[in-house]
């Protein structure tokens, strides 16, 4: 009988865990910038966890993981720019081999205001309901006075080889979206941009 109680302990402990593994979570940030000095934007970062998502073989023999991505910024109680999209994460070649996170990018327009920036996220081979990430967010910007950019610590910042979503001024730069700095970072990288001096 003991074996028995051991043995259904144990199932339900690795069930729990295997569904605990299996809950998709993603890290948010944003920052805002002008370009040209007059014409704000606004970049939203994503950070997935690859070993929280569900990975399904597809016909090339690799392993991915798609996410269903609703991205909302609303203003009061309107919404001033909605993005509907699916995200796939890095092939792999196996099932197992999940110890990894990824991000995604997204930029947009937006004048000056204060806003709430939203995201609903699904993992499309997991059954259940989405979650739903969001902050507050705010673009001010003079265009006629010396201004900042927001500050951004930066996980990793490389001379760009071929450009993409994280190049900027010649160089891939990672967002840091993690408010917890581990011990072992010794260095900390930072980007921030200045608008409207000489």
């Amino acid at each position: 009988m003991k074996k028995i109680v051991c043995l259904l302990a144990c199932v339900t402990l690795c069930i729990g865990v295997y569904a605990q593994k299996q809950k998709l979570t993603a890290l948010m940030s944003w920052a805002s910038f002008c370009a040209d000095g007059s014409a704000p934007y606004v970049e939203s970062y994503l950070s997935f966890d690859a070993w929280n998502m569900e990975f399904v073989k597809e016909a090339d023999g690799m392993y991915r993981s798609t996410v269903e991505i609703v991205l909302q910024v609303m203003k009061s109680d309107s919404i001033v720019y909605v993005s509907k999209y699916e995200l796939k994460s890095p092939a792999i070649k196996k099932d197992d081999s999940r110890a990894f996170n990824f991000i995604n990018v997204k930029r947009f327009a937006l004048p000056n205001g204060n806003y709430t920036l939203q995201y609903t996220l699904k993992d499309k081979a997991v059954e259940g309901d989405p979650i739903v990430v969001r902050d507050e967010m705010w673009v001010d910007y003079n265009v006629k006075t010396p201004s900042l950019s927001t500050f951004q610590t930066m996980s990793r910042i490389e001379p760009t080889v071929t450009e993409n979503i994280l190049s900027r001024n010649g160089f891939d730069m990672e967002p840091y979206i993690d408010e917890f700095y581990p011990a072992q970072m010794n260095v900390l990288q930072g980007y921030v941009e200045i608008y409207n001096i000489d």
